[in-house]
């Protein structure tokens, strides 16, 4: 079954959520990805794993292709 553009749009809001969340002092958050849940944390990498998924995830909601591969 295909993913909708729906549910990239509900990742994409779940993502940058935690993303504003981090940035305003929540030392751990989670999303939810194609049901698994990742936990960052508050760290500069975990700061740039979020930012790669949430630009992938817009990717996909602006219907745009892309051959890189996400890393969670």
């Amino acid at each position: 079954m295909a993913i909708t553009t729906e549910t990239y749009q509900t990742w994409l809001d779940n993502a940058e959520t935690a993303l504003n969340d981090l940035m305003t002092g929540k030392r751990t958050v989670s999303a939810t990805y194609n049901g698994r849940s990742v936990t960052y944390n508050n760290t500069a990498a975990d700061l740039d794993k979020l930012k790669s998924y949430i630009s992938y995830l817009k990717t996909k909601v602006d219907g745009k292709r892309t051959s890189r591969r996400i890393y969670f």
